[in-house]
C-alpha cells in the first residue's frame, strides 16, 4: 500500500506556518508551489515536501532576505569589491578592499551587522610586513616569522635577552621586554638587592611577588618577603621592627602581664586563648594589645562581668535578680530587697557610686517614681524657650529654675511619679516626632526637655499635657514656688 494522499487544506497550514502564503492550489508534494513570502514580500516556489522536512521556505530569507544584487550594493557600501560570484549569506566572500588594496574574505552576515569589512583597517588582522615594522619601532628583532596572534620569539635591542612579546603589547606602545620595563629581574640582581637589605637568601629567586625564604643577618631570625616589598622600601625583617615575636618573647610578655598561655603562639594580632593568673577565667587577649599596655582579663579589668559576678554585686546594692544577666546596657529584672518593688536596671546603673544606686525608689539621690511628684511647665524669655520637666516634691527642682530664670506657667501634682514621668516622656516624643521640633539650646539647665518659644505655644503645650493625662492630677498654684 502506497503513503495516504496529503490533505490540501493541511500543506496549506503547514506552508502558511512556515512563513509563505500559498497562490496557487496543492498539486504534489515535491512540485514547486508559488507562494508570496510574508517576510520579504518576494514570490517564491518552495515545494511542500521541503517545507515540510524543515527547509526554509524563502530562500531569499534563507540567505539573510537579500538577492546577488543587495548583496554585491552591500560590499560596495562599506568599501569591499566582490571578485568572486555570491555564496551565501553566512560564507565567505573573496572581495578585495577598496581602502587598503588587500583580499579579503568577510561573511556578508557579518557585514550587514558590523559594516566593517575588512579585518586589516578594522587593525584585527596585520600582514606579516606590517607586523615586521611595528616589531622593529618598538625596540626587537624579530627571530622568526610573525606567528599571528601569540608570543613572538624576539631579541631586545637594548639588553639583547630574549623575549617573547605579542604584537598587541607592542602596538599598544607598551615596552616589549619585561626585563628592561622592570616586570622581571635577574635572579643574581634580585639577591644583591636583598643582601642590601640586610636579608641572605635562601633558595632558588621565586618571582618578585613571590616570598623568597631568607635570614635576617642582623638578628639571624628566618623570614620571608617578596622583591616587591624589599624594593617598595618596606621593612626587611619583621622581628628586628618589633612587627613580629618569636614564641618564647611572645609567652614571656603574657606571663609578665598575668595571662597563662594556653595554646602556640599565633601571631601578634590573633586572639590567644589563654588563662588569667588572677581569677584564673579564660580569656582570648591579642598580644599587639598587651604589649602596648591594657590588661589582658577582660574580667579583671571590668569590661565584662560573668553571670556569678553580676548577681552577687547586685545583692551588694541591695537588689535580687530574677533573670538571667543580660549584658552590661540591657535591662536587668530585679526585685528591691528593701521595698520589695520589682523593677529593671542595667549593670552601668548600679555602678554608680551611690547609696542604693540599684532602685530608684529608695535610693537617696534621683527621681523617685513611687513618692508624690510635680509635672511642671515653664518658661524662659531671654533664652526665647519653653520646657517641661518633673521632680519630687521634696527635690525644690521648680525653684531651681526660677532661681536661674524661668517662669512658671503650669504645676500639676501627682501622688506617684510614675505618671508624671510617663507624661513627660510623651510630650517630648510629640515634640520631637509628631510636631519635629528639636531643643532650644545645647548645654546645661535641662536642655533635652526644651523647646524654641518661637515654634510652639504655651497654651498648645498645656492642652497636649491635658490630653496626655494632666487633667487627672491636681493643679498647684503658681505662687507657691519661691526662688531660694
Amino acid at each position: 500500500m502506497g503513503a495516504p494522499p496529503t490533505n490540501p487544506k493541511i500543506a496549506r497550514d503547514v506552508m502558511i506556518e512556515a512563513g509563505v502564503t500559498p497562490l496557487a492550489p496543492f498539486t504534489k508534494n515535491r512540485d514547486p508551489w508559488k507562494s508570496k513570502c510574508n517576510t520579504c514580500g518576494r514570490i517564491v516556489e518552495p515545494s511542500y515536501g521541503n517545507v515540510r522536512n524543515g527547509h526554509s521556505a524563502c530562500r531569499y530569507c534563507a540567505k539573510g532576505g537579500l538577492t546577488v544584487a543587495e548583496a554585491q550594493k552591500l560590499m560596495l557600501r562599506h568599501k569591499a569589491k566582490p571578485i568572486a560570484e555570491y555564496p551565501g549569506f553566512k560564507l565567505p566572500w573573496k572581495c578585495k578592499c577598496m581602502r587598503c588594496g588587500r583580499e579579503i574574505s568577510p561573511r556578508t552576515s557579518l557585514v550587514a551587522k558590523t559594516g566593517k569589512p575588512c579585518n586589516y583597517c578594522n587593525k584585527r588582522r596585520v600582514d606579516p610586513a606590517s607586523a615586521l615594522a611595528i616589531a622593529k619601532k618598538s625596540g626587537v628583532v624579530p627571530l622568526e616569522d610573525y606567528p599571528g596572534v601569540g608570543r613572538w620569539k624576539c631579541k631586545c635591542k637594548k639588553c639583547e635577552r630574549l623575549i617573547f612579546p605579542t604584537l598587541r603589547r607592542m602596538r599598544s606602545g607598551q615596552n616589549p621586554c619585561g626585563w628592561c620595563a622592570g616586570v622581571r629581574i635577574d635572579p643574581l640582581e634580585a639577591k644583591e638587592i636583598f643582601l642590601n637589605a640586610g636579608l641572605k637568601p635562601i633558595g632558588r629567586y621565586p618571582g618578585s611577588a613571590k616570598p623568597w625564604a631568607s635570614t635576617c643577618q642582623n638578628c639571624g631570625a628566618r623570614t620571608e618577603r617578596s622583591l616587591a616589598t624589599i624594593r617598595a622600601g618596606r621593612y626587611a625583617c619583621g622581628f628586628c621592627t618589633g612587627r613580629k615575636l618569636k614564641a618564647i618573647e611572645a609567652r614571656s610578655i603574657m606571663r609578665k602581664a598575668g595571662a597563662i598561655p594556653l595554646e602556640p603562639f599565633v601571631g601578634i594580632n590573633e586572639k590567644w586563648l589563654s588563662k588569667c593568673s588572677t581569677c584564673l577565667r579564660a580569656i582570648s587577649p591579642k598580644l599587639a594589645n598587651v604589649r602596648a599596655g591594657h590588661s589582658p582579663c577582660i574580667y579583671c579589668s571590668g569590661r565584662k562581668v560573668d553571670h556569678e559576678s553580676a548577681h552577687l554585686f547586685a545583692l551588694t546594692r541591695g537588689l535580687k535578680p530574677l533573670a538571667k544577666y543580660p549584658g552590661a546596657t540591657k535591662p536587668w529584672k530585679v526585685s528591691c530587697l528593701k521595698c520589695e518593688r520589682v523593677s529593671t536596671v542595667s549593670w552601668v546603673a548600679m555602678q554608680l557610686k551611690r547609696k542604693n544606686a540599684g532602685c530608684s525608689s529608695c535610693t537617696e539621690h534621683g527621681f523617685k517614681p513611687l513618692e508624690p511628684a510635680y509635672l511642671y511647665l515653664i518658661t524662659h524669655k531671654e533664652k526665647r524657650a519653653h520646657k517641661v520637666g518633673i521632680g519630687n516634691k521634696s527635690a525644690k527642682r521648680i525653684e531651681r529654675h526660677i532661681k536661674n530664670g524661668w517662669s512658671v506657667h503650669r504645676v500639676y501634682e501627682f501622688t506617684k511619679g510614675t505618671t508624671a514621668h510617663r507624661i513627660e516622656q510623651n510630650i517630648i516624643e510629640w515634640f520631637r516626632v509628631e510636631k519635629s521640633i528639636g531643643p532650644a539650646f545645647r548645654n546645661g539647665d535641662g536642655w533635652t526637655e526644651t523647646v524654641p518659644a518661637d515654634e510652639i505655644s504655651l497654651a498648645l503645650i498645656q492642652r497636649q499635657l491635658l490630653k496626655l493625662g494632666a487633667d487627672k492630677a491636681t493643679p498647684v498654684p503658681n505662687g507657691r514656688f519661691v526662688s531660694r
